[in-house]
């Protein structure tokens, strides 16, 4: 399979750049207990095991294991490795956190593929007082990184919350809580703006899912139309936080995928559903969260979601639901009801 149809290439490459050119070939200065945050290689073969060194992990995504982390647990580590984040505020959130787990001459090193940003690495290391350098390339893969020399109290998850408020579709104006670099990021996306634009009322018996909830939304939206049994479901253990404070009334699950909720039924799924694996854009985790509504949808049930128009669900969702349609179509998305 060639890179531009295989999207973990990335994962793959950045982390074999990181343990083979610089984690095998650090200085003694730079030896001993490692963090390493955001490195997705749970879900691609447990390649940690190239690491000796004391491994602590960091990753605020679920897993198929269990839960995320909002901070490191991790202190008085001597080198951080930070797996590129997709945007600017995640970087400098995930840096910020890692540094604070460092002993004082510690390495922070960011690494990850050349088109996901990794120049602008050194501007955000340099907030932190380090002089960046790169200390590996190879595989259109970058590794940069400094010495911390004075590393930072350890971050406390108020120091970075974001307070905003955010006008909802039949809710009105909320007072809403967000972090860095989670979904949308105290906005309200066009993709959510549209799918919540279709629904007017929600009978009060109806099991409402949100199906990769962000900050909350969706449920919050559900709730002040009427339903009483509200579910959240999401991965980022960042966004459920936010989630929980912003949707007090409904039930957040902080879990990647379907399998956190068991045998539930749901009349109701409601979903902006994701479709990057990384930086690469690519319709399976929609077809995923597609499949595993069939398990989680109650007779005589609905499930709607909105889409860029540009993927392709119509044929998979024709072979999965008996009933199909679309329900709105307006610039680049498009949002689908289906049925059992």
């Amino acid at each position: 399979m060639g890179r531009r149809t295989d999207p973990g290439w990335r994962d793959r490459a950045a982390f074999e750049l990181l343990t083979k050119r610089v984690l095998a070939t650090l200085p003694p200065e730079h030896v001993g207990p490692i963090l390493l945050a955001g490195e997705p290689s749970r879900a691609t073969g447990g390649a940690t095991g190239m690491i000796r060194e004391e491994l602590h992990r960091w990753d605020r995504m679920a897993s198929l294991s269990g839960p995320g982390q909002i901070l490191p647990e991790a202190s008085g580590v001597a080198l951080a490795a930070v797996r590129m984040p997709r945007s600017r505020a995640a970087l400098a959130f995930a840096t910020r956190a890692a540094a604070g787990a460092l002993r004082p001459g510690g390495l922070l090193l960011v690494y990850g593929a050349s088109d996901e940003g990794t120049g602008a690495v050194e501007r955000e290391l340099a907030d932190l007082g380090v002089t960046a350098q790169t200390w590996a390339t190879g595989g259109r893969c970058r590794v940069v990184g400094g010495v911390v020399a004075e590393p930072p109290a350890p971050l406390a998850v108020e120091d970075v919350a974001e307070r905003t408020e955010l006008d909802l579709p039949h809710a009105g104006t909320r007072d809403w809580t967000s972090f860095p670099g989670v979904f949308a990021a105290g906005r309200l996306d066009g993709g959510t703006a549209l799918l919540l634009r279709t629904i007017e009322h929600i009978d009060p018996t109806t099991p409402v899912l949100d199906y990769g909830a962000g900050t909350g939304v969706i449920g919050a939206v559900a709730l002040a139309l009427g339903a009483a049994d509200v579910t959240l479901v999401e991965p980022d253990a960042l966004a459920a936080e936010a989630a929980r404070r912003n949707v007090p009334g409904a039930n957040v699950v902080e879990a990647r995928g379907w399998r956190a909720l068991g045998t539930t039924h749901f009349d109701l799924i409601l979903a902006n559903p994701p479709y990057h694996q990384g930086k690469a854009e690519t319709v399976t985790p929609v077809l995923d969260f597609l499949r595993g509504v069939q398990d989680h949808l109650s007779e005589g049930g609905s499930v709607r979601f909105v889409v860029q128009r540009r993927l392709r669900v119509e044929a998979p969702l024709r072979d999965l639901f008996s009933q199909v349609e679309v329900v709105a179509d307006d610039g680049p998305f498009r949002v689908w009801e289906a049925r059992a």
